[in-house]
């Protein structure tokens, strides 16, 4: 994963999410980024996917934390699928974090870490 706020204000951003697991993977192009304090929040819609239940256009909302190095076990990610045609919905989510309560519990990561700056 990859992401760059652009413009703190509106939540502008790009960057990348790539999930794989062993249903399969999906790829998200990130269109909103938004950095406050340790969490990241974005959001973008999926360009790729051969994940069951999950089509190209499916919106996600995202937040990582990064609570520290070594990442693994303690830096965590949660976040929302919020199906396809619903970027306004995943746009407010990060212009205003803590405003969209996220489908999942914060996961502990288990490779990598999550870097926030």
């Amino acid at each position: 994963m990859s992401a760059q706020q652009l413009n703190p204000t509106a939540g502008d951003g790009k960057g990348s999410l790539t999930y794989a697991d062993p249903n399969g993977t999906f790829v998200v192009d990130l269109t909103y980024v938004k950095i406050v304090g340790n969490k990241a929040y974005f959001a973008g819609a999926a360009t790729f996917s051969n994940f069951l239940g999950i089509d190209v256009g499916t919106w996600f909302y995202e937040v990582a934390t990064d609570v520290g190095n070594p990442g693994v076990g303690l830096d965590t990610l949660a976040g929302s699928n919020f199906g396809t045609g619903a970027q306004t919905q995943a746009q407010g989510c990060v212009q205003n974090p803590g405003s969209c309560t996220d489908q999942t519990l914060p996961l502990p990561i288990v490779s990598g870490d999550i870097q926030v700056h």
